[in-house]
C-alpha cells in the first residue's frame, strides 16, 4: 500500500520501480512545506497520499522528409504529495 511510508522506504521503492520520477522524490520540499507553514514535527512525517495526474502535453514539431512534420508530445504530470504527522 501506498500509505504511512517513511522517506526511506519511498526512496527505496523509487528506485526499483518500472517508471522512475524524472526528478527525485527526496528534491521535492514537502518537509519543508509541512514543518514551516503547519508546524509539523519533521521526525514524525510519514507520507499519507501520492496523487499522480496528468499534466498539460507540451507539442513540438520535428521537420521530415518532403517538407513534411512529425509532432513529438512532451507529457508531463502533476505529483501532489500528502504528509500526515504520527505520534
Amino acid at each position: 500500500t501506498f500509505v504511512n511510508w517513511t522517506d526511506e522506504e519511498g526512496n527505496e521503492v523509487s528506485k526499483n520501480a518500472e517508471y522512475t520520477f524524472s526528478m527525485p522524490a527526496k528534491n521535492v520540499s514537502y518537509k519543508a512545506n509541512a514543518t514551516n507553514n503547519f508546524k509539523m514535527n519533521e521526525d514524525n512525517l510519514v507520507v499519507s497520499t501520492i496523487m499522480i495526474n496528468q499534466g498539460p502535453v507540451l507539442k513540438r514539431v520535428m521537420p521530415r522528409a518532403q517538407g513534411r512534420a512529425d509532432i513529438i508530445r512532451k507529457p508531463t504530470a502533476h505529483i501532489v504529495v500528502a504528509v500526515s504527522e504520527v505520534e
